[in-house]
């Protein structure tokens, strides 16, 4: 073999392991980027991130590239694509120059780099979205404001916002009341209506207003969800403690019987002095009769139902 067949031989080498290389690179590629959905699915899916983005910055894409749902679902995990920026894609399932996609699969055409957004919630089961393109609508808490806590009425303000790129819809504001009890937090009866806005732009903030009314004193927590349908959700909690009036006291000179026509029930109405706060009332009488349900009226009036007139609580 002469000098220029072995050159000719030496550049065919060059050239196939240049292809192997190629080859190996971008296979890796696909390796990688699957790996890390992986692993971002994960985290979305602890308590810390539950709701909220992960996001994986400029990850880059080999054209030709074909995204799966069903390489990332399991038994515990249901997965949906999305495409969020329209410059990028085609209209769902729709044919363009552009990128095709469906919530089944992403065909990406050109080399380039994208970024991706992973969120997940639970509902039996994780629920989990893959997004590319921009940051899609995330619901975000930025403040609890307390405006007044005093007795019974705690007002506070819970500051809203949309950290995406993309308007939020249909936003819903929520509260649970909870009470310390032997150290445990225990849920309370109480419910308060949903707060509703129809639409958050990008960086737009909204406040809602709340006033909780407690029945009795003691140690409680209000805890705060606001979510959007497309939007995912942040959760926040503000503790608070409702104190007792030692010169509320309870008044066994007088008490009424109404009939209510609207339950077809009877009122037995009590009373109490020198409370300031509706909830010190129903605390002094419930200390009296701790296994009635005592509703209340006002700070001086509160009442037990019956089904006869001669009947007592």
């Amino acid at each position: 073999m002469n000098i220029f067949e072995l050159l000719i031989w030496g550049i065919i080498a060059i050239i196939l392991l240049g292809i192997g290389i190629s080859f190996f690179n971008q296979t890796n590629q696909v390796t990688n980027i699957n790996t890390e959905i992986e692993n971002a699915l994960q985290f979305a899916q602890t308590n810390e991130k539950l709701g909220q983005i992960v996001t994986l910055n400029s990850r880059k894409i080999e054209s030709d590239y074909l995204l799966l749902k069903k390489d990332f679902e399991t038994n515990n995990q249901s997965i949906a694509l999305e495409c969020t920026n329209p410059n990028l894609c085609c209209p769902n399932k729709e044919k363009c120059d552009k990128i095709e996609w469906d919530f089944e699969k992403i065909k990406f055409k050109n080399e380039r780099s994208y970024d991706f957004f992973i969120r997940c919630v639970r509902d039996n089961i994780f629920i989990c979205r893959i997004y590319f393109g921009q940051m899609p609508a995330q619901a975000k808490i930025n403040e609890i404001k307390i405006l007044d806590d005093q007795g019974t009425s705690t007002k506070f303000n819970v500051i809203v916002t949309n950290s995406g790129k993309i308007n939020l819809f249909q936003g819903e504001n929520s509260i649970v009341l909870y009470k310390k009890v032997k150290n445990d937090w225990e849920k309370t009866p109480e419910v308060f209506p949903i707060q509703n806005i129809s639409m958050l732009m990008p960086n737009q903030t909204h406040t809602f207003l709340w006033n909780i009314e407690t029945k009795t004193s003691g140690e409680y927590r209000a805890e705060s969800k606001f979510l959007g349908e497309n939007s995912g959700f942040e959760i926040k909690q503000y503790d608070f403690n409702v104190t007792e009036n030692s010169f509320c006291i309870i008044d066994e000179t007088k008490t009424q019987t109404i009939f209510d026509n609207t339950t077809q029930k009877y009122r037995e109405i009590h009373y109490c002095n020198n409370c300031n706060y509706s909830f010190e009332c129903v605390t002094e009488w419930a200390k009296e009769n701790p296994d009635i349900i005592w509703n209340i009226i006002d700070k001086e009036k509160i009442f037990c139902e019956k089904n006869l007139l001669q009947e007592t609580c």
